[in-house]
């Protein structure tokens, strides 16, 4: 009787950081199952804004390197539009004077606001281009990707202990988000939630972006994608209640800036929760023995690191297969 051969990893997490990640693997050449306890379109990753800008991720050195290499992978796929991906102009605007980051100084088309190019109550600026994620289309074309290359998906499969799951393949990859902070478990992990509120593109259409600089509470955003509109936001704790009021408040924000979005109607009102750690946790561990590679606590820069962070997370699997190898 011959035994079946085990799958090289388990992924557990199908927000972007798992998908990304089971992409890495699968197209690398290794055996890849990935579980979700839901559907892709009920992850945090489908209720993100989202837009490539380091955020609530704090002193971690190895943010940078993984932005600038999901910035190079996310302006390649804007290339195609069924990607989900597009290159955008915008304005990150600031209510008190102060230097841009250091990380804006290297983005294309950089430069600063003129003063009546900011908003009133806005002291300064400055404009680059980025990529925006239209999250859902994008999760679709993960998720098509991850197939194409040999990897499986199995929803509705929720792991209620890493230990459940480490006979099913040769290496663990845990990419469960605010999920880890009871599966690790992970005391230092923070739920900061977030909501948005997206609308139909208004006629003229909208076409830079505009952001805020506040880290907590009230944000403000509006990202324009192909036939809507995502406006945000806010990033409150985890145990406050977000009130029927939250997304009116947003709307209101986001009309004083763009006067357009009245009357645009009402596409979906989305909302998620961030998980927050005080540095993001990509790095091996064991669990009963067993090689576990953690890949989460992104804060609101899950889409941001994406890339930079699954490709790191291979090369930790490589190495713990090539140990496991060592040891038959």
């Amino acid at each position: 009787m011959v035994t079946p051969a085990k799958t090289d990893v388990i992924v557990i997490g199908a927000g972007v950081s798992g998908l990304t990640t089971g992409v890495c693997l699968a197209e690398a050449g290794l055996s890849v199952r990935l579980l979700s306890d839901r559907q892709l379109t009920a992850t945090t990753s489908a209720a993100a804004g989202a837009s490539w800008s380091p955020y609530m991720l704090g002193d971690d050195q190895r943010v940078i390197g993984w932005g600038e290499r999901t910035r190079e992978v996310l302006q390649a796929l804007a290339a195609d539009a069924d990607h989900g991906v597009s290159m955008v102009l915008g304005i990150d605007a600031v209510r008190q004077e102060e230097d841009p980051p250091d990380w804006v100084l290297r983005l294309p088309r950089y430069r600063l606001c003129e003063p009546h190019e900011v908003p009133t109550g806005f002291r300064s600026g400055w404009w680059y281009e980025i990529p925006l994620i239209d999250m859902p289309v994008y999760l679709g074309y993960l998720e098509r990707r991850l197939r194409r290359a040999g990897g499986t998906i199995e929803k509705s499969h929720r792991v209620e202990a890493l230990g459940d799951v480490s006979g099913s393949g040769r290496v663990t990859v845990n990419c469960t988000g605010i999920g880890a902070r009871t599966l690790v478990p992970d005391d230092s992990l923070r739920a900061v939630q977030g909501l948005l509120v997206v609308v139909d593109q208004p006629e003229p259409r909208i076409e830079h972006f505009f952001q805020d600089d506040a880290d907590e509470g009230d944000l403000l955003y509006i990202l324009p994608h192909r036939d809507v509109v995502v406006l945000g936001g806010c990033a409150l704790p985890g145990d406050v209640e977000i009130g029927d009021d939250a997304a009116a408040a947003i709307m209101a924000r986001c009309f004083e800036v763009e006067p357009r979005l009245r009357g645009q109607r009402v596409v979906a009102i989305r909302h998620g929760v961030r998980p927050k750690r005080k540095t993001a946790r990509v790095e091996r561990d064991e669990v009963d023995g067993h090689p576990l590679v953690h890949n989460y606590g992104h804060g609101g820069s899950g889409v941001t690191v994406s890339w930079g962070c699954a490709e790191e997370a291979l090369g930790l699997v490589r190495a713990a297969l090539a140990e496991v190898d060592a040891l038959i």
